[in-house]
C-alpha cells in the first residue's frame, strides 16, 4: 500500500502540481463568473454554464499550448449541433410534453450509436454532450414554449439581450465563450506547456517499440 509520504511526493511532482494549479485557476475563474451576478455580461439564464464548462474542460483537455487551437472549434461546433438537435426537440414540445419525451427517447437511442466504433474515445464524449445538453436545455426551455408556442422556437434564434429569457442560443453562446476564456487563461499562463515531452518520452518510444516488435 502506498504510504502517505509517497503520495505527497507523487502529488508534489512538478508537472502534476502545475497541471493541478492550472486546473484550479480555470475552475475558480469559471465559477466566479457563474456567481458574480453581472447580467450585462453573463446571461442570468445561463449563469451556470461558464463554471460547468470551465471545470469540465480543465479535467478533460490537456493544458498544452496546442490544445488552445482545438478547443474553440470543437466546442463551438458541438454547441451548434446541440442547438440544432434541441430545436427539433422543442418543436416536439410545442405539440405536447409527451411528444417531447417520445422524440427525446428516439433521439437518445440514435445518439447511442456514437458509443461504438473505432473512434469510440472521441465520439462517446460527443454522445454525452449531445444527450445531456439537449435534455437539460430542452427541459428548461419547455416553459418558454408553453408561453409562446411554436413561434417561440424560432424566436430563440433571433431574440437578443442577455436578460431576455427567449434569447436562448445567443445567451448560451455568450456563456460558452466566457467558459472558454477561462480555459484559455489556464493554458496561456506562463510557463507555457508544450507537447515536446509527450512526443519525445511518450509517442516516439511507443512507435519505436511497436516497430521493433514487428521487425
Amino acid at each position: 500500500m502506498t504510504s502517505l509520504n509517497d503520495w505527497f511526493k507523487s502529488f508534489w511532482d512538478k508537472d502534476k502540481f502545475e497541471v493541478t494549479l492550472r486546473s484550479g485557476i480555470i475552475c475558480i475563474c469559471g465559477f466566479s463568473l457563474s456567481v458574480a451576478a453581472i447580467p450585462n455580461a453573463v446571461p442570468p439564464s445561463q449563469a451556470l454554464m461558464p463554471g460547468v464548462l470551465a471545470s469540465t474542460l480543465s479535467q478533460v483537455l490537456p493544458t498544452l499550448m496546442y490544445s488552445a487551437t482545438l478547443v474553440l472549434p470543437m466546442v463551438l461546433l458541438t454547441i451548434i449541433g446541440v442547438a440544432g438537435c434541441c430545436t427539433m426537440l422543442l418543436a416536439a414540445a410545442a405539440v405536447s410534453k409527451g411528444c417531447f419525451l417520445g422524440v427525446y427517447a428516439v433521439y437518445t437511442l440514435l445518439m447511442t450509436a456514437l458509443y461504438f466504433g473505432e473512434a469510440y474515445t472521441f465520439t462517446s464524449s460527443l454522445a454525452n454532450a449531445f444527450i445531456a445538453l439537449s435534455g437539460l436545455i430542452g427541459v428548461s426551455s419547455i416553459p418558454l414554449i408553453e408561453q409562446g408556442g411554436l413561434s417561440a422556437v424560432a424566436e430563440m434564434w433571433t431574440m437578443k439581450g442577455t436578460t431576455n429569457q427567449f434569447a436562448v442560443w445567443q445567451n448560451l453562446l455568450i456563456a460558452v465563450c466566457w467558459g472558454l476564456a477561462c480555459v484559455f487563461l489556464g493554458i496561456i499562463i506562463p510557463p507555457w506547456r508544450t507537447s515536446r515531452k509527450m512526443i519525445t518520452q511518450g509517442l516516439f518510444p511507443f512507435i519505436f517499440k511497436q516497430v521493433s516488435t514487428v521487425l
